[in-house]
């Protein structure tokens, strides 16, 4: 299933995190931040998720930009369906893929390599500080 949003409200606070600047997350209708970012991709896991079934398209008020989020079964790591998916985004105009820290870095590279050096692949990332955290949540 494909579910469209328009809401842009926590991209704006992301992109304004991501980047470490004091730039308005509020813009004049019309104003982006990123007037050349069309396009661009998140891939997630969570257990028992499938890019089949769990895409989700989100633009912009103008439709000037689009934001695809991509989950992933853990077992996508080893079936190749990570790199299909990020090659057929690549065709399909995505600028940009972010990937959840889960992959790992060297799915980094992989997907890098596999989608060619003009679109940025990149990761999140926690900090140690959020190690305990993390680890209650996702134990078994």
């Amino acid at each position: 299933m494909i579910i469209v949003s328009d809401n842009f409200a926590n991209l704006r606070m992301f992109f304004r995190i991501a980047i470490h600047t004091d730039v308005k997350a509020d813009y004049p209708r019309g104003v982006t931040m990123f007037p050349n970012l069309k396009k661009w991709a998140f891939f997630y896991f969570s257990p028992d998720f499938s890019p089949e079934k769990n895409t989700v398209i989100h633009r912009n008020e103008s439709n000037s930009c689009e934001f695809i989020t991509v989950g992933f079964s853990p077992s996508a790591k080893t079936d190749g369906s990570i790199i299909q998916v990020a090659k057929q985004l690549v065709s399909e105009g995505v600028q940009v893929i972010e990937i959840c820290g889960g992959f790992g870095p060297t799915w980094v590279t992989k997907i890098s390599e596999a989608v060619g050096p003009d679109v940025p692949v990149g990761t999140v990332m926690y900090g140690p500080e959020h190690r305990a955290a993390l680890l209650h949540i996702m134990k078994p």
